[in-house]
């Protein structure tokens, strides 16, 4: 019996072992939508100046579900996906993103997707979780990586309840976000305990949001089971995450030691940004580390044996100098 919007009840008794029953779920994205009505409007223009005349510029014109399309597509391409922004001028994060530097990470692209959404009168919310993982059929489950969580924009649409609004670069998610069948010999990832620095930056960067998103899926999933982290081992360096890490004796061993030289001791889990962030006075190579660290690893940069040579002599020669 149906109680409400998305709630159903259960009548007479279901015996000793309960019921049983098979839920699914379907999602809805912007390109499933002909028409949008706001299900409970927001008050138009809430946000004033700068951003409200920005959110307008996005928007454009045209029906709510063009201008909403829009604005996802205003983000996409007029702005860049980094795990590391500066923000020399230590403004307020989202002015840096949105008309400084225009770039960042999944969160913030979904924080600016959710504010221009509510300057259109539409209910919106950012929404945690996974876009993409591995279905390993054989044992039922699906397994979910470190890289693969996501922060999107949900708009509550009526006729369609929260649709999905994806203003992140798709480039940026592997597979485009969707659910992949894993091959019939491939095998399970190991469980591990801890996560190594590489893999707590994966995707959420400095905001850590891998350790506290939702359990909302970005996809299409009949059938959801625990998802793993896995760690493999390759010869000549580690494979994280399905991040490859640093060989042995690379530029970000030598940090790590550095670092925990200069600290006595350092604090284990930290990122790499979070290391510098401690630091008093942060050595003059420490924006092209963070660059470079950072593309390589998460942004799809080339490896350059050159500017890892550099970096390596850096560190060393900074791990000289007096203690912090």
């Amino acid at each position: 019996r149906t109680l409400g919007d998305g709630m159903a009840f259960l009548e007479g008794e279901g015996g000793a072992a309960g019921y049983r029953y098979l839920a699914s779920s379907v999602t809805r994205t912007l390109a499933d939508v002909k028409e949008a009505v706001a299900v409970r409007e927001q008050a138009v223009g809430t946000v004033q100046g700068r951003f409200g005349r920005l959110a307008k510029v996005a928007a454009g014109e045209g029906a709510l579900v063009d201008r909403l399309r829009n604005v996802e597509r205003f983000l996409r391409e007029g702005y860049r996906y980094s795990l590391v922004t500066m923000n020399r001028k230590n403004l307020d994060p989202m002015e840096n993103f949105l008309y400084e530097e225009k770039r960042g990470h999944c969160e913030f692209f979904a924080t600016a997707g959710a504010l221009m959404a509510r300057e259109l009168g539409v209910e919106s919310r950012v929404a945690y979780g996974w876009a993409g993982g591995q279905y390993f059929k054989e044992e039922g489950m699906f397994v979910f990586r470190a890289r693969e969580a996501h922060a999107w924009v949900e708009v509550n649409l009526k006729g369609y309840g929260w649709v999905v609004m994806e203003p992140t670069p798709p480039v940026v998610l592997d597979g485009g976000g969707v659910p992949r069948q894993a091959g019939a010999g491939d095998p399970l990832p190991d469980e591990v305990e801890n996560f190594s620095d590489e893999m707590k930056q994966g995707s959420a960067g400095e905001s850590a949001h891998v350790g506290r998103v939702a359990l909302g899926l970005m996809g299409v999933f009949t059938v959801v089971a625990a998802g793993v982290i896995g760690m493999r081992g390759k010869r000549g360096g580690t494979e994280v995450a399905g991040v490859r890490t640093q060989r042995k004796g690379g530029y970000f061993t030598a940090w790590q030691e550095a670092f925990r030289k200069k600290m006595r001791g350092g604090s284990p889990g930290l990122t790499l940004a979070g290391e510098l962030a401690l630091l008093k006075e942060k050595p003059d190579f420490h924006e092209q580390l963070l660059r470079y660290h950072y593309g390589v690893r998460y942004e799809g940069g080339v490896p350059d044996e050159g500017t890892e040579r550099v970096l390596l002599q850096k560190i060393r020669e900074w791990e000289g100098d007096r203690p912090e």
